[in-house]
């Protein structure tokens, strides 16, 4: 007797050349298989009719190789088996570090920004939290070495935490700011960690300016929302003037000083429209001609109603809208990478890169337990909780203490924790969905359009590449 997986998926899809195509893919374990009709009949009659088995008229070899790729079992409790052992691996947020050969940290300056972004999650905090001091600096550089000792042990070698630096605005040219910043930068330097800054790019030419580009620098990440007309419609200065020529102004300055430069769009239905425009005015700025260049899309969550009467009905919604861009312009994808959209991710990953993310336990850094630093001298593991006391895990400034309640109130939830999830196909992509979002909700359940979003990305490479299906 052969027993079905519980997270097997089928699809049929055209290819750009009229062929029809069936695809059986695993959702748990990241297979995929285009197959004949015989036997995306069997699979698709056992889902539906809840049977024991496909079709017994496959043959040997086929159920053989069903059964090596976990699309099939021979006993009727091995996958929930399979299930607990793979949730054993990742137990605590050592583990996950040394998973990932160093834990993730960040440090937030301050609240303080200066631009008034409508769908900012930041709008009712800003300049709430006052500036990081250097005393707060020491204090969570020594904290993170402690964790690292941990993480070191379990790997068995020196390991290399990923330090994030942002805000509000990190880079902002008040006196307090720049000084504990500077100071920031010439410890990781010392210490030889490698860090990540995000900014708005506004006064990034002064950064520029008066630091050297260094390899510690993973990458600069900058936001453009569009073109000038869309950008400065959604991202003004607090006073009400435009900032998209400061910001493009400081990445010309950056990548001649040859600092890695990431460039992000906020991505919703008011500007996905407005893509190939802002991908000719980067190739016509010359950006894409260096190597420390790279740009993408995500779709962000709208605080403010930026889209007035073109909100999306879901990050499935959005996809497709992008999609259909990406179609009628290719040059787009050429400029831009398509991030966050996790059903879209997966499928690419799988069929593009031949490198599957599977499965995933946690859904974020939140849930895995990064710690971010504010000049509150609180400890937060969301970007979203900072600003907030009662959402804090602990404190690193004057003490170190980590609130255990607090701190299992948000690594407790995962795809194994979360009781909707249990019958859910895709729970090893969604992971449980957002923390955050689940303290706000009644239910607290966040269910995504992911399987729609495969859906959706197995369609789209089956017309824009349909040689990844021979």
């Amino acid at each position: 007797m052969l027993y079905p997986s519980k997270y097997n998926h089928l699809v049929r899809c055209t290819t750009s050349a009229g062929r029809e195509v069936r695809i059986l893919s695993n959702l748990f374990l990241g297979a995929a298989d285009v197959v004949n009709e015989e036997v995306y009949d069997s699979f698709d009659a056992a889902e539906r009719n809840g049977a024991s088995a496909p079709s017994p008229g496959l043959p040997q070899t086929a159920c053989e190789h069903f059964v090596e790729k976990g699309y099939l079992y021979t006993d009727p409790d091995a996958e929930e088996k399979k299930v607990r052992a793979i949730s054993e691996n990742y137990r605590t947020r050592d583990q996950i570090a040394a998973g990932l050969e160093g834990g993730q940290y960040g440090f937030i300056t301050s609240l303080q920004c200066n631009l008034a972004c409508p769908y900012c999650f930041q709008q009712k905090k800003a300049d709430s939290t006052g500036f990081l001091s250097k005393r707060q600096v020491d204090s969570g550089l020594a904290s993170i070495a402690k964790a690292e000792e941990h993480v070191a042990a379990l790997m068995g070698a020196p390991s290399l935490p990923k330090i994030s630096i942002t805000g509000g605005e990190p880079l902002l040219r008040n006196r307090a700011n720049l000084e504990v910043l500077d100071y920031l930068l010439s410890r990781l330097e010392d210490l030889g960690w490698p860090f990540n800054i995000t900014t708005n790019g506004t006064e990034l030419r002064e950064f520029v300016a008066e630091h050297q580009a260094t390899g510690r620098c993973r990458n600069v990440q900058v936001t453009l929302d569009g073109p000038r007309e869309v950008h400065d419609g959604r991202r003004c200065f607090r006073g009400g003037g435009p900032s998209f020529e400061k910001i493009c102004a400081g990445i010309d300055a950056a990548l001649r000083s040859g600092w890695n430069l990431t460039l992000r769009v906020c991505l919703d239905m008011a500007n996905v429209r407005s893509l190939p425009e802002l991908a000719a005015f980067i190739i016509g700025r010359g950006w894409a001609n260096y190597n420390t260049f790279s740009a993408y899309v995500s779709p962000v969550t709208d605080h403010g109603s930026i889209c007035g009467d073109v909100v999306p009905r879901d990050e499935a919604h959005l996809l497709d809208a992008l999609l259909n861009v990406i179609k009628d312009r290719p040059d787009v994808s050429k400029i831009f990478d398509v991030k966050h959209f996790r059903g879209f991710n997966y499928v690419e990953r799988l069929l593009v890169q031949k490198n599957p993310r599977f499965p995933v336990i946690f859904r974020c850094e939140a849930v895995t337990g990064m710690y971010i630093f504010d000049p509150l001298g609180d400890i937060h593991v969301c970007l979203e909780a900072v600003g907030d006391p009662s959402l804090r895990i602990g404190t690193y400034d004057p003490m170190w203490r980590i609130e255990d309640e607090a701190f299992a109130r948000w690594t407790t939830r995962n795809a194994l924790s979360v009781s909707l999830c249990q019958a859910c196909k895709v729970r090893f992509l969604c992971a449980g969905g957002c923390t955050m979002e689940s303290f706000h909700r009644e239910d607290s359940e966040v269910c995504m359009p992911f399987l729609r979003e495969i859906d959706i990305a197995w369609h789209y490479f089956a017309q824009a590449r349909p040689e990844l299906f021979a």
